[in-house]
């Protein structure tokens, strides 16, 4: 037999009106036996628990009534409650977790970045390294140009003695940092993979380089003419870029991804080469990796003002994927950075839908 919502209610406000609070909790609890996807139901149980001083019981309420809240797709109402249990109880760390996963799934990144760093640093102070590396695997999934967490994944895989994904991780800094020209970095991070594995011929050869260079440059430099007036090769590594744009435009991809592997051991973090590694990903539909390179990519552009290269790279992989909130979101941002107020709220309204 069906309860009388309005007189359970009636009951519960003057339970709690004089003061009599558990139980007005238990005329709550019928109510959400009765419906137990209802998270206001929780939320005022929540409250009732607060009122009688039982801190653990009201964070307990409130999870409920915000997980509630998340299945019925009520995101604002979820996150507000999540950060409501923060104030009641600030060493719930947990609950970062959830206010994460939130704020990416709204495509608020870097709301959901900190959320994540914050968890990520309690773990590590807490010398949970496996929860860390979870989590800046998550920072790295939603900004992959935060080198920062890039690096404590690799330090965080070496403590977990995942060797190959700590080479992979050090590999990719040592790239992204060569292409922003902070060599000195990228020296550290190959050094790092070269502790790892000693025969790495792409970390060897940066090294070797940099030493030569003394550092003041951390690419292979164009290789001079020949005495007796003898011209250089220097025009190979276009010839091999244009070779690799073309299999990749016929769908060669394993020959266009030999060809780039051999590039980058040349010449480490040489941006146009890692351009069409992206757009190699792209192609080939592995659209997870691609997404990071080309967010990786355009955001950095966006950062050097170079506001045409962002947008055909943002617009290369709308093309494939034209519902990623993640673009769209840059493709937002970048029009803000332009001052075009218009199409930055059209873009990050297409995000949010």
């Amino acid at each position: 037999m069906a309860i009388d919502r309005s007189k359970v209610l009636h009951s519960a406000q003057l339970f709690a009106s004089r003061g009599q609070f558990d139980a007005a909790i238990n005329e709550w609890k019928k109510l959400s036996a009765e419906s137990p996807g209802d998270g206001s139901i929780f939320n005022s149980i929540g409250e009732l628990h607060l009122k009688r001083s039982a801190t653990n019981d009201a964070v307990a309420a409130f999870l409920q009534a915000a997980n509630a809240f998340r299945a019925e797709g009520a995101t604002l109402k979820a996150i507000a409650t999540f950060k409501k249990i923060l104030k009641v109880d600030p060493s719930r760390y947990d609950v970062y977790r959830h206010l994460g996963d939130l704020n990416a799934e709204r495509g608020l990144l870097s709301s959901a970045v900190q959320d994540y760093l914050t968890l990520g640093k309690h773990y590590l102070k807490e010398g949970k390294s496996k929860d860390a590396l979870d989590i800046y695997r998550r920072i790295v999934t939603q900004d992959p140009s935060n080198l920062d967490a890039q690096q404590r994944v690799a330090e965080l895989c070496l403590q977990e003695n995942m060797q190959d994904e700590a080479t992979k991780v050090y590999l990719q800094l040592g790239r992204e940092r060569s292409a922003q020209q902070r060599y000195a970095e990228a020296k550290d991070a190959y050094q790092a993979v070269l502790r790892i594995d000693p025969a790495n011929s792409e970390a060897a050869q940066f090294i070797d380089h940099f030493e030569k260079t003394g550092g003041a440059s951390g690419q292979p430099a164009k290789s001079s003419s020949a005495q007796g007036g003898e011209q250089s090769k220097s025009t190979e590594p276009l010839d091999l870029l244009s070779e690799a744009t073309r299999r990749i435009e016929e769908k060669q991809f394993a020959g266009a991804e030999a060809i780039l592997n051999q590039l980058l051991t040349k010449e480490p973090g040489n941006p146009d080469v890692c351009q069409l590694f992206a757009k190699l990903h792209l192609q080939r539909g592995d659209l997870q990796v691609a997404l990071g390179e080309y967010r990786y990519l355009a955001g950095a552009a966006l950062r050097a003002q170079d506001y045409a290269q962002a947008e055909t790279l943002i617009t290369d992989f709308l093309a494939v994927e034209p519902q990623s909130v993640a673009m769209l979101e840059l493709y937002g941002e970048l029009y803000g950075e332009k001052g075009d107020a218009d199409n930055a709220v059209a873009q990050y309204g297409k995000a949010i839908e």
